[in-house]
């Protein structure tokens, strides 16, 4: 069984910097453990190392698009992925029935 857990992101401008370019960046609280690519805004599903965990990813990604019907879009989906690596294997045969 594999869960989805957010970390809050903060947007932050600075009220000075030494870039007059840099108007503002994101941050987030660390996270320990093995931080691992799942997803890309290019459609890279990593499945090879990550199966189940990456496949709840892009589901996550499907789903953001169609419930904002087509406005947004979350993408890009990487973290710390709790337990072992799974072979992708079982995810090899393609859609199930309820998938299709």
């Amino acid at each position: 069984r594999l869960a989805l857990d957010f970390v809050p992101c903060y947007a932050y401008r600075p009220t000075f910097a030494e870039d007059e370019d840099l108007e503002g960046f994101c941050g987030e609280q660390f996270l320990s453990g093995n931080f691992v690519k799942l997803t890309s805004n290019a459609g890279f599903v990593n499945r090879e190392e990550y199966g189940a965990h990456a496949n709840v990813a892009a589901a996550f990604s499907h789903y953001t698009f169609h419930h904002s019907r087509g406005a947004l879009l979350v993408a890009d989906i990487q973290g710390v992925c709790a337990g072992q690596r799974d072979s992708g294997q079982s995810y090899a045969a393609g859609p199930s029935h309820a998938d299709q």
